[in-house]
């Protein structure tokens, strides 16, 4: 549990993509579809689901935690869903900032021009 806390405090975009998945436990969605959802690139995405290059670490990646899982319906397409261990914990993270042992924190900070929100989880 505590790779997953760390893998989840590294990356917004992991945490995005687990609350959104979280969210609609029951349906499958492509990284496209994620990406415009969370409002990110899809790099960022595919990266936060099952690591992409030098900047997403595969091993600490949703499908390889196994927080979610991949299947490919049409050729080259991926399709992705949370597990009932991605549910769990995401379950726990809400659970536990209830009771103060996880803290989210929201920030809304102007770049280049645009409103973006960080956030930051403690453990």
């Amino acid at each position: 549990m505590d790779q997953i806390m760390s893998a989840i405090i590294k990356s917004m975009v992991r945490f995005k993509v687990l609350v959104f998945l979280a969210s609609h436990p029951k349906d499958e969605f492509n990284a496209m579809e994620i990406a415009q959802r969370i409002r990110s690139s899809y790099e960022n995405v595919i990266g936060a689901l099952r690591g992409y290059g030098k900047r997403y670490n595969k091993a600490l990646s949703l499908v390889s935690l196994g927080l979610a899982t991949q299947t490919e319906k049409e050729p080259g397409i991926s399709f992705y869903r949370i597990t009932p261990a991605g549910i769990e914990f995401a379950e726990r993270v809400r659970r536990d900032s209830l009771d103060n042992t996880v803290k989210l924190s929201f920030v809304c900070i102007e770049e280049n021009g645009n409103s973006v929100i960080r956030a930051r989880v403690e453990w």
